[in-house]
């Protein structure tokens, strides 16, 4: 639901708010973001000792807020971006340049 949402108003043309979190996995942060101020939040374990699963209670803190929650893999790897889909609203693939490196 939250990543339709996101992808309407992308298709739309319109302008959609997102932030990077890295460091802190803690949910209590989430209510200090405004109501409404954020489409998307990407996580992000990379240059950190953090594991993708250590965001889940962040993931879920964000979609009580209507807020769409993406992780970026560590790598291009099939079985990397399965497990990411499978438990977050989307996915991010790092060092992707082309195309065909997309599909």
């Amino acid at each position: 639901m939250l990543v339709k949402k996101l992808k309407d108003k992308l298709i739309k043309g319109e302008t959609v708010y997102g932030s990077l979190f890295q460091y802190s996995v803690v949910p209590a942060m989430v209510e200090s973001i405004p109501e409404n101020s954020l489409d998307f939040v990407i996580v992000t374990p990379e240059h950190t000792t953090l594991d993708l699963a250590e965001f889940l209670p962040l993931r879920y803190a964000l979609n009580s807020k209507g807020i769409a929650c993406l992780a970026r893999t560590h790598s291009r790897d099939a079985a990397d971006v399965a497990r990411v889909c499978d438990t977050f609203d989307g996915v991010v693939v790092p060092y992707v340049e082309e195309y065909e490196q997309a599909q």
